[in-house]
């Protein structure tokens, strides 16, 4: 799984900064950036507290995060559709 990926793209999509969201989970903002940058893995409770923050399921949080070769029964395309789809969802959901 790439959290570094999904965190960067739903980071983006809700508009907040790095260093703003380091200081809405109460991190530093050089930790977002070592997961961004794929030089750390979140634990879970960061994880939850990143979702909470962005206002993104966790589910959502780590379908986004699955690399091709984990995906089963889905094409890489189609798993991004739903992704997107449900980003947008969530964000309208929550708006």
């Amino acid at each position: 799984m790439n959290f570094g990926r999904a965190l960067r793209e739903i980071r983006k999509d809700r508009g907040i900064s790095q260093k703003n969201l380091a200081r809405l989970i109460g991190k530093n903002s050089s930790y977002i950036s070592l997961i961004e940058n794929g030089r750390r893995k979140p634990s879970m409770s960061v994880l939850e507290a990143i979702s909470s923050t962005l206002k993104v399921p966790v589910y959502l949080f780590a379908l986004i995060a699955t690399d091709e070769h984990e995906l089963q029964g889905i094409s890489v395309g189609q798993a991004q559709n739903l992704g997107t789809s449900l980003l947008k969802y969530t964000k309208d959901f929550y708006v």
